[in-house]
């Protein structure tokens, strides 16, 4: 079961996941993470579970998962992080927060209602 912390900065709904680099850091994907990521790829995010994995796009798509916590971490400052020995540990963690934050199927076993899985705004 992956380590799910809840990050009361971004509000109850949105989930980090710890992993460990240069330093701790909390791996998030939002909207602007996939932004980036398309951005800098070219590539859609939601086409990620289909992709070949390269060095290229782990080394991207782990960065537009940091990011958050530090606008100025560069592609290369990441790509230094990564390592034979880590790699497939990252993988794991990528895919444990890009799907931390998806909502749980309704006990009906169909898809979650969106109006329902949204935040109220008041």
């Amino acid at each position: 079961m992956p380590f799910r912390k809840e990050n009361t900065d971004m509000g109850t709904l949105s989930k980090y996941i710890e992993i460990a680099l240069d330093r701790p850091r909390k791996l998030f994907y939002n909207l602007n993470a996939m932004a980036e990521y398309e951005r800098v790829t070219g590539k859609n995010f939601l086409d990620l579970p289909r992709e070949q994995i390269s060095a290229t796009l782990l080394r991207s798509v782990l960065w537009a998962g940091l990011i958050h916590e530090d606008k100025s971490l560069t592609l290369e400052q990441v790509g230094d992080m990564i390592t034979p020995e880590n790699m497939f540990q990252i993988q794991g963690k990528i895919v444990q927060a890009a799907s931390a934050n998806v909502p749980e199927p309704d006990k009906k076993g169909g898809d979650p209602d969106p109006l329902e899985a949204a935040p109220q705004v008041s």
